[in-house]
């Protein structure tokens, strides 16, 4: 029952896309996609999102303990990497 973001609606850190998503990092270093109704520039957004949902949420959350686990099983063998993140997010 999951979906997948793809496309202009994928949210990057720190911006808002026209659809009122962004990722963003919490003081726990948690990774959140978050949906704020004030940001979604969609000219249908009223008609779109329910009244309940009419306000910012989050729409998932991704621990750092568990990306720094995932993440280490992965790459923590012979090597390292590094990420970055541009003016783009």
């Amino acid at each position: 029952g999951r979906k997948s973001w793809s496309g202009a609606v994928v949210p990057k850190v720190g911006v808002f896309n026209q659809y009122g998503q962004r990722l963003e990092i919490t003081a726990n270093q948690d990774i959140q996609a978050v949906y704020s109704f004030e940001h979604d520039h969609r000219p249908d957004k009223h008609q779109l999102i329910p009244t309940y949902l009419q306000k910012k949420i989050v729409l998932a959350q991704w621990s750092k303990d568990v990306i720094q686990n995932k993440l280490e099983s992965k790459f923590n063998d012979k090597g390292w990497f590094k990420c970055l993140k541009d003016n783009n997010g």
